[in-house]
């Protein structure tokens, strides 16, 4: 055994008591939780965690409203396929969404539902069981024992191991442990890059192999076809989401928050690390051939306000509440710099071009790719400062994503590059109170690891560089390295990209037109809101409101996301989309 190995053996299981002296205090937590929102009296009559042992007087009148309204919607007597669905995030957003589609998808199919959650995710059970859902599996969190022993697994399964490389490697019963252990520890110590296992991640393995031990036998006991699962990444969503596709399961995953969804269907075990808005070439292809001007104007118009920073036409991810005091610190930005003004503030020589570089999230999506030419973003990221330092005939201008600040991660990305730029006076970080509106008049080529500048630089006729399968890959409107060497070359010759040609433009306006507004189904039974449903949803008022109100009105043949979901089923489409809009 070697030196490093007994010190990783211990460290891992010091961290282990650590933890287990932390999951003690997050029972008691739970407990205090459980008895804040819940009547224990009425919890001892019922037995079961549903919404009549609420104290909340309005969440229990809309979920008992809600539970009537779906058992009389559907008769799930004597069906015995079921379908199963997944809420493995404790928060409304993933609930209601989830719910929705995998009841919608019972009453197309005509089949039962059943739900899968996580101990302890005793708000989810509640809301989840009004959908009319009577029996709940549960995610193990595992004893004392039953952790230990996978730790002292995960520890044997690493003996031979000292590196993340080789970590990335590591699978159990044919599922990939070793990236979920790795890519968990990524989110949650905020940790872009490591290039050793440390402790916390033999001890995130053992999470993994608890989860693959549980849903190895679950989907070998249960015979699910169908299965509803919007969150692929961390743990446990992303162990039961490979099991889900190596048992031949169709996993419909949502895509969107609020009431603008769409949903992608997963068939194939090697799509696992696609991600959920990858669309289907030929739909990007019809898109394209009956792309018009009116559709072109519209999709300028929203990239547009996407570079204001407006709220309606941002990303799915985040909220409308959060993004709309962005939106109000952007108006009040420097927006009306040109060129001259950048190369002024940084004494740049005006003759050279400006390539941006805009850095991806460290610690979300790292590994929602079929192909990457870099471990991580981090590690895509060092490799990109370190060649452009010696490229001295273009001026780079870097700009931080903005989940840096709000994950508080701890390989920053501005110190970087501002520690950089003290010696290299042609590399400069975007400077905070400047506006993003015109950076496109500006700038000769967009470099990424896999974001959204990626399309939004070509649909302005600004090629684009990409490092990653991302979502528009393979549509003929990006530079895609294959490799190191040709994302070096590529860098070093940035400056003689020949122009996007007018297809080429096009097709990624097109592909900007499928992803923001052709797949975007309004339903009509979510509420919309601007609250964050995603950590504080179960206490806001308006929402539940809205919702009982939505009940009350809701029609299926008249809710927009149910007329094209069946129409998706009958096609057998890979996502949703406003068929109306092909048109």
């Amino acid at each position: 055994m070697t030196q490093f190995f007994t010190f990783l053996v211990f460290k891992s299981i010091m961290y282990f008591i650590y933890h287990e002296i932390k999951t003690f205090f997050h029972y008691l937590k739970y407990l205090f939780n459980f008895l804040s929102c819940v009547s224990l009296f009425k919890y001892l009559i019922y037995k079961k965690k549903d919404y009549r042992i609420l104290r909340n007087k309005t969440q229990k009148e809309v979920l008992e409203k809600n539970n009537f309204f779906w058992r009389t919607s559907l008769d799930s007597k004597d069906k015995q396929d079921n379908i199963l669905i997944t809420s493995l995030i404790d928060v409304l957003d993933y609930g209601i969404g989830n719910a929705l589609v995998g009841k919608m998808l019972s009453k197309i199919l005509n089949k039962n539902s059943v739900a899968l959650i996580r101990e302890l995710h005793f708000k989810t059970e509640i809301f989840i069981r009004s959908f009319g859902i009577d029996k709940i599996y549960y995610v193990p969190e595992g004893n004392f024992f039953s952790r230990f022993k996978f730790l002292l697994k995960s520890i044997d399964l690493l003996k031979d191991i000292k590196t993340t490389d080789n970590l990335l490697n590591l699978k159990y019963q044919n599922i990939d442990v070793g990236i979920a252990a790795y890519d968990h520890h990524i989110r949650f110590t905020g940790i872009g890059s490591s290039d050793l296992i440390n402790a916390k991640m033999v001890f995130f393995l053992s999470k993994a192999l608890l989860v693959q031990n549980f849903s190895e036998k679950f989907f070998k006991l249960n015979s699910f076809t169908e299965v509803i699962q919007s969150e692929q990444q961390f743990l446990p969503s992303q162990i039961i989401f490979q099991n889900a596709l190596i048992n031949k399961c169709n996993v419909f995953a949502r895509i969107g928050i609020g009431n603008q969804i769409s949903i992608m269907k997963y068939d194939n075990f090697n799509d696992r690390y696609k991600d959920r808005n990858c669309f289907s070439k030929s739909l990007l292809d019809l898109v394209h051939k009956n792309f018009d001007k009116d559709k072109s104007k519209e999709v300028e118009n929203y990239i547009i306000e996407r570079f204001k920073g407006n709220p309606k036409f941002s990303v799915d991810h985040g909220i409308f509440e959060d993004k709309l005091n962005n939106f109000e610190k952007e108006n009040s930005l420097f927006n009306n710099y040109t060129k001259i003004d950048l190369c002024k503030k940084f004494n740049w020589d005006i003759n050279k071009p400006i390539v941006g570089i805009f850095a991806s999230d460290m610690t979300d999506g790292v590994f929602k790719f079929d192909w990457k030419i870099f471990k991580d973003n981090w590690t895509g990221f060092l490799i990109t400062m370190k060649t452009i330092k010696e490229i001295k005939n273009i001026n780079w201008l870097i700009k931080a994503h903005p989940n840096d600040i709000k994950t508080k991660i701890t390989t920053e990305t501005e110190r970087h590059v501002i520690d950089l730029s003290k010696e290299f006076k042609n590399i400069k970080l975007f400077p905070k109170n400047f506006g993003n509106s015109p950076l496109p008049k500006i700038i000769s080529a967009a470099i990424t690891m896999s974001g959204s500048v990626g399309y939004e630089y070509p649909s302005l006729g600004i090629p684009s560089i990409v490092c990653a399968g991302t979502i528009y890959a393979g549509n003929g409107f990006t530079h895609e390295t294959q490799n190191i060497k040709d994302y070096k070359e590529i860098l070093n010759n940035v400056d003689k990209l020949p122009p996007l040609s007018h297809d080429q433009i096009s097709r990624a306006k097109s592909f900007v037109y499928t992803h923001y507004i052709l797949s975007k189904n309004t339903s009509s039974f979510i509420p919309e809101t601007t609250k964050n449903l995603i950590s504080g949803g179960y206490e806001d008022v308006d929402f539940w409101k809205s919702l009982k109100i939505r009940i009350d009105n809701y029609n299926f043949e008249k809710d927009n996301f149910y007329k094209n979901f069946k129409i998706q089923l009958e096609k057998n489409d890979r996502h949703t989309i406003n068929y109306n809009f092909l048109n």
